[in-house]
């Protein structure tokens, strides 16, 4: 991914809702666990926020602009920017309480 489609598929939607980027590798284990749990929570949250995943083998320009070091790594841009992160796998319930935590959402 380039910056400028980082800028189209992240920080401009980030206008609306906002959205968690999910930095991932082919070769991490973690990411492959946290994968689905991502897309499970993403389906029952669509109209609070959305996801992009973002391969960091394959867009080490972005994955530098935000100091991804390490993988899994979460990312929620909202308004444009950055609001939240986390490194690391987490269970879908823990998760998705970190996600609504972090959006001021309350359950």
């Amino acid at each position: 991914m380039t910056h400028e489609e980082f800028q189209n598929t992240v920080i401009q939607p980030s206008f609306n809702k906002p959205v968690l980027v999910d930095f991932w590798a082919d070769w991490c284990d973690p990411c492959k666990i946290l994968e689905p749990i991502l897309d499970e929570l993403a389906k029952e949250n669509s109209d609070s926020w959305s996801l992009v995943k973002i391969d960091t083998d394959g867009s080490k320009e972005v994955a530098a602009q935000f100091d991804i070091m390490g993988v899994p790594a979460i990312r929620i841009f909202w308004n444009g920017e950055l609001i939240a992160k986390y490194n690391g796998l987490m269970w879908k319930k823990e998760m998705g309480k970190w996600i609504l935590d972090q959006l001021g959402i309350t359950n």
